[in-house]
């Protein structure tokens, strides 16, 4: 016969599968465990199982990844015995060792011929109660609720169901051959593969065709351990799920830290250091007024500085005060300007210093300024500008820079390239002046946050011809071209150029 089948044939009986070994495994009535093949993969015989889905044991231990696991069906290391299940009774115990084969330690099988417990449910081997095994496997005997029962003669050809979907066929002679094309399971089996979802169990089924359907979760409980919920609880009350995946009874919120009043006593977080997500003021390393921040474990962090306003003082604490090139464009006239500087009637070195005048004295940040930018017989626009610094210096210094830089033509392209050279040189972005001339004594503005760009002239003699690198490189046109092409590219203004060879031509823009 050679093959191993199992049928349930008692309701209150359930029969774990156990895995199909090769043809013959079953010979001699013998369930004794079977050793894996070199290089097998297998995960030891399907049927009663301890093991769970997250590789623990549903007997606590776990299994060893290098070693002996008893209950997969094969045997390993120091185990005598193992028959796919860590349940005592069956002839191989919860570990793994041979057990005395009787009524009392077998009482749903039979004892094989090497003194073991086996299933008793096959035609091979065939018994219960811890008896002998018996061999149903002559042709004209079957097992039949786990007694061999005889066949009675046949018609040649006659077919009869046996074992797990398999069947007989009646030869010639008149008796029945061995059960052929069994399945590997008897229909209705279940087999447990061990414990899933919320306290759940992961089995399959035998199917109709004595085939094992997919895995499925079964008998799952309505929550995970451990989960919080307040459906179906009175206000500022919860439950928690069990172990047993059910929900306890409605209790008084505990306070977490979650931005939440969750005792309903009228304090968020109560018992932390501050409310999740809550600001508060405090006082920054420079003596400013910044915010703090409760974190996720409600805990405050670090005090912020706020960003540098015009008052004066270092807020954002880096070291400079009102920093960040702030500009403002303001509409005068000339007229107005020979208060600070009767000279002032145009472009020149009398209108760099009566603009820096007129910014320096206006309330606010501004502490200097350049233009005109714009110019209509006596209307002029100037730009003011915050966050810079006003640097006293000699021509020789500058002239250190660029040497055609003199007192004689103060308001040129050599001094502005010398200015912004020498601003860069001291950690400046570029600078602008002179706005004020008194040889050897010339005074200029350096700037922190000007970005310098490269319009070209050729672009900035579509804005202002005359600024086109050859009529005029410097001057009240080009003043007025970079003015213009700086707030196109989004800044406030601009001025320049501080560099220029060829077509080249490199500008400062500044931001509102």
């Amino acid at each position: 016969m050679g093959r191993c089948s199992m049928r349930v044939f008692d309701a209150w009986l359930v029969v774990s599968l156990i895995s199909v070994g090769s043809a013959g495994g079953c010979a001699g009535g013998s369930r004794a465990a079977k050793t894996k093949p070199d290089g097998a993969a297998g995960d030891g015989a399907p049927g009663k199982s301890d093991a769970t889905l997250d590789g623990s044991r549903t007997d606590g231990s776990q299994a060893d990844g290098g070693g002996a696991r008893c209950g997969n069906g094969v045997v390993e290391g120091q185990e005598a015995c193992d028959d796919g299940n860590t349940l005592s009774g069956d002839g191989c115990s919860a570990d793994c060792h041979l057990e005395t084969c009787d009524a009392q330690s077998c009482p749903q099988g039979c004892c094989n011929q090497t003194g073991q417990c086996v299933n008793g449910a096959q035609d091979a081997v065939c018994g219960k109660g811890g008896q002998t095994c018996q061999d149903c496997t002559q042709s004209d005997e079957i097992c039949h609720n786990q007694a061999c029962e005889a066949l009675t003669g046949c018609d040649p050809g006659t077919k009869m169901d046996c074992g797990n979907c398999g069947q007989r066929t009646c030869a010639g002679d008149r008796t029945w051959g061995g059960c052929e094309g069994e399945g590997v399971c008897g229909a209705g089996e279940i087999q447990e593969l061990g414990t899933c979802g919320n306290c759940g169990t992961l089995q399959r089924v035998c199917q109709s065709d004595c085939t094992l359907g997919d895995a499925q979760c079964v008998n799952e409980g309505i929550c995970h351990p451990g989960d919080i919920s307040t459906d179906g609880c009175g206000a500022c009350q919860s439950k928690e799920c069990t172990q047993q995946c059910s929900w306890g009874s409605c209790q008084t919120a505990q306070e977490v830290c979650n931005g939440q009043d969750d005792d309903c006593n009228g304090t968020c977080d109560d018992g932390f250091a501050c409310c999740q997500a809550a600001t508060d003021s405090c006082t920054t390393s420079c003596g400013s007024t910044g915010t703090k921040t409760c974190q996720s474990g409600c805990t405050w962090g670090s005090c912020q500085p706020p960003s540098e306003t015009c008052n004066g003082q270092d807020d954002n604490c880096d070291g400079h005060v009102d920093e960040g090139y702030r500009v403002d464009v303001e509409g005068s006239t000339f007229t107005a300007m020979h208060a600070y500087n009767a000279g002032c009637n145009g472009w020149g070195m009398a209108c760099n210093n009566a603009i820096h005048q007129f910014c320096a004295g206006r309330n606010g940040c501004s502490v200097s300024g350049f233009g005109p930018v714009e110019a209509n017989g006596d209307n002029m626009n100037l730009v003011c500008a915050a966050g810079a610094d006003v640097i006293t210096s000699t021509y020789t210094e500058l002239q250190g820079y660029l040497s055609s830089c003199t007192s004689a033509t103060p308001a040129s392209g050599s001094c502005s390239a010398a200015i912004h050279r020498y601003c860069w040189h001291h950690g400046y972005t570029s600078g602008f002046g002179p706005v004020y001339s008194a040889d050897p004594t010339v005074r200029f503005t350096c700037v922190h946050d000007g970005t310098v760009l490269n319009p070209t002239y050729t672009v900035l003699s579509t804005i202002q011809p005359p600024c086109d690198g050859s009529t005029e490189r410097w001057g009240m046109y080009c003043n007025s071209a970079i003015h213009r092409w700086c707030q196109q590219q989004g800044y406030g203004s601009g001025y320049g150029p501080v560099e220029n060879n060829g077509d080249d031509c490199y500008v400062v823009c500044l931001t509102n």
